[in-house]
C-alpha cells in the first residue's frame, strides 16, 4: 500500500473516532454546566456566595458549549462549503489554462506497462522519438500486435554514428558508445518486426536522425507521453507529461507533434529489405 493511501486511511479512520468523541465531550460538558447551575441553586437557597460563583461558572460553560455547537454544526460547515467552492473554482481555473496547452498530466515515470497498453490500444497510429528504446522487450509484444493490425508505427532513432550519440551517452554518465550500442540493438530487434512471410512491412518504416535529442515522447492518435532529455540521468526517470492528442488545436500537443513531423522528413529511412542497415 503506497503512502497516500495509508495517510488516507489514517485520515478516515481519526474523522470516525472523532465525531463521536466530539459529541460525548460536547454533551458531557453541557450537562456539567447545567448541573452546577442546579447545584448553585440549593446554594442560593442558603444565601450561601459559592452559589453565585457555581452559577456564572455553570452558565458559562452552559452557553460556551451551546455556542460551539451551535458553530460546528451550522456556521462551520456553511463557511467549509464556501470555502471547498471557491478552491474548487480556482482549481477550475488554472486546470483550463494548462488543458488548453494540451497537458492533461504529470508523473514523476511513466510505466512500460502504460506504454504497451497505449501501443496496444491504437488504432490508427503509433510514433517513438527516442535516443533509443531502453525497454524493448516490455514492449515487444505490444509493438507486435500493432504491426500486425497494419497500424501505421513510426519509430524515430537517434543515428548511432552521429556525434550526438556520444554525447548523450556522455550526459548519461556511461561510455561513449553506449546509446549507439542500444540503438543497434534495437534495430536488431526491428528486422524481426519488419517482414511478414518474408514480404517487407510498409506499415512500420524506421528512421534514424542526426541531432541534438530534446524530448522523447511515444504517442498514438488520442494520446501522447513526453519526456525530456535531462543531464545526469535518463529521461524515463525524468517527469512525464501527458498529452491530448486528440485536438490539433491544443499549442502544446501541436509543437510536439510538429518536432516529431519536422525531425521525421529530415531523417535517413533505414532499409530492412536487405543486409544493408547491419553497416549502421
Amino acid at each position: 500500500m503506497t503512502k497516500v493511501s495509508d495517510d488516507k486511511d489514517k485520515r478516515n479512520s481519526f474523522t470516525s473516532m472523532y465525531r463521536p468523541l466530539y459529541f460525548s465531550i460536547v454533551g458531557l460538558l453541557f450537562l456539567g454546566g447545567l448541573l452546577l447551575m442546579v447545584v448553585s441553586e440549593e446554594k442560593l437557597k442558603s444565601h450561601h456566595i459559592l452559589g453565585d460563583i457555581l452559577r456564572d461558572i455553570g452558565g458559562f460553560i452552559a452557553a460556551a458549549v451551546a455556542s460551539h455547537f451551535i458553530y460546528e454544526i451550522l456556521l462551520k460547515r456553511e463557511h467549509e462549503k464556501i470555502l471547498i467552492e471557491k478552491l474548487e473554482s480556482l482549481l477550475n481555473e488554472q486546470n483550463s489554462s494548462i488543458q488548453k496547452t494540451g497537458i492533461i498530466g504529470a508523473s514523476e515515470n511513466i510505466s512500460s506497462d502504460t506504454l504497451a497498453k497505449s501501443i496496444h490500444d491504437a488504432k490508427e497510429s503509433v510514433w517513438i522519438l527516442q535516443s533509443w528504446i531502453g525497454d524493448w522487450n516490455r514492449l515487444e509484444k505490444s509493438m507486435f500486435k500493432a504491426v500486425e493490425k497494419g497500424i501505421s508505427v513510426r519509430i524515430l532513432l537517434i543515428d548511432p554514428n552521429s556525434p550526438h550519440a556520444t554525447t548523450r551517452s556522455v550526459e548519461c554518465g556511461k561510455d561513449a558508445d553506449w546509446v549507439s550500442a542500444g540503438v543497434r540493438g534495437n534495430l536488431r530487434n526491428l528486422v524481426s518486426l519488419s517482414t511478414n512471410n518474408g514480404n517487407l512491412r510498409k506499415n512500420l518504416q524506421v528512421r534514424i536522425y542526426d541531432g541534438t535529442a530534446v524530448f522523447c515522447a511515444f504517442g498514438c492518435e488520442d494520446v501522447a507521453y513526453v519526456g525530456f532529455m535531462r543531464r545526469g540521468g535518463y529521461n524515463v526517470g525524468a517527469t512525464v507529461l501527458t498529452l491530448n492528442m486528440h485536438d490539433s488545436s491544443l499549442h502544446f500537443s501541436n509543437l510536439v507533434k510538429q518536432h516529431f513531423d519536422l525531425v521525421w522528413g529530415t531523417a535517413r529511412q533505414v532499409d530492412f529489405s536487405n543486409d544493408n542497415w547491419k553497416s549502421i
